[in-house]
């Protein structure tokens, strides 16, 4: 390969990285909840780290999906069914979201009706978890929660 080819070849190989490294963060993971038993399920990006700990009961097993994206103001985990409704009901749950010692600071959970979940249903506790609150209706199809 002549020098010229070596030269046009390497900054090919630059602009092709830059492109690539300047996408914005976008990790998913697909898992399914399976009534009666306790699982957890987490995806880890570098430092980041999304988990759901969860005991539910209902129907049938349900495909679900976990994100972690760069909102270009800092990053957010989705957790929820990607096709709505669930028909699972979840009797505990522990929702964490994690970068190195950075913890949650915001959670939303919305239900099958598309309504966002009131504080009395789910709290942020010391540990900054997401857990069920004293009105937990044990119904969720969706948890947005943001460092």
């Amino acid at each position: 390969m002549t020098s010229i080819s070596s030269i046009i070849l390497l900054v090919l190989l630059l602009i092709v990285s830059i492109v690539l490294g300047s996408d914005p963060l976008n990790v998913d993971k697909e898992f399914v909840v399976k009534p009666e038993g306790k699982e957890t399920v987490e995806l880890v990006h570098q430092s980041l780290r999304c988990a759901i700990t969860y005991e539910a009961s209902g129907g049938s097993s349900e495909t679900w999906a976990i994100n972690i994206v760069d909102n270009g103001d800092g990053y957010m985990c989705m957790i929820g069914r990607p096709q709505p409704p669930s028909y699972i009901l979840f009797k505990d749950i522990t929702i964490s979201f994690t970068n190195g010692k950075q913890s949650l600071h915001t959670a939303e959970l919305m239900d099958n009706d598309g309504s966002l979940l009131i504080k009395d249903q789910f709290i942020i506790d010391d540990k900054h978890n997401v857990r069920p609150g004293r009105n937990w209706n044990k119904n969720l199809v969706l948890a947005t929660l943001l460092l």
